[in-house]
């Protein structure tokens, strides 16, 4: 081989190590463990919304069924509580 081509060839290994360096630069970046905690509680977030909302922003009717039958459920025991206290 000639003195050019090695030369070429040592240019494109320093252009392939630096990519690589910078690679691993934004990977240590987004996988540090608040990076990682913030993408999860984006897609949690987004998750939660997709099962609890339709896409015209109303919510769904499981939801609606779940908290009518909590306040049914609060409101009963308070008025249970208020009958024990009037005995």
């Amino acid at each position: 081989m000639d003195k050019a081509a090695l030369e070429q060839l040592t240019a494109q290994l320093k252009e392939q190590q630096a990519a690589a360096a910078e690679a691993v630069a934004l990977l240590r970046g987004r996988l540090t463990p608040g990076a990682v905690a913030e993408a999860a509680r984006t897609k949690l977030a987004e998750a939660a919304k997709a099962a609890t909302v339709r896409p015209d922003g109303r919510p769904k009717q499981w939801v609606l069924a779940a908290v009518s039958t909590l306040l049914v459920l609060v409101v009963t025991g308070v008025a249970v509580r208020l009958a024990r206290r009037a005995k």
